[in-house]
């Protein structure tokens, strides 16, 4: 869905395009005048900044685990930084130390 306006009356309403790209020109009625109209579409994608306390995946933290819970197969201790995605499984020596899990893993 896409929202356009009329350039004709000035009436907002949703259009639903099949099938649309970035660039593609749509033709259009206006519910309300019944003139036909075009538009252009243009995708954008937007970036949202956010602070990382624990330093990233390189970082020494404090990360903010949560346990890792997949099915149908379980999983051994595994831990994930809800802030930078860290995945961690617990060291059976020491119950409170972590080890970055291999991305082969």
């Amino acid at each position: 869905m896409v929202k356009v306006t009329c350039p004709y009356c000035g009436y907002d309403f949703q259009d639903d395009p099949e099938d649309y790209n970035d660039g593609d020109n749509i033709e259009t009625e206006c519910p309300v005048c019944e003139r036909i109209f075009g538009y252009t579409i243009s995708i954008s994608v937007d970036a949202f900044e956010f602070e990382m306390p624990c330093g990233g995946q390189d970082g020494e933290g404090p990360h903010d685990f949560t346990p890792v819970v997949r099915y149908p197969k379980p999983t051994k201790d595994l831990y994930y930084c809800q802030v930078c995605g860290l995945e961690v499984e617990k060291c059976p020596e020491t119950i409170h130390l972590f080890k970055k899990v291999s991305d082969d893993a």
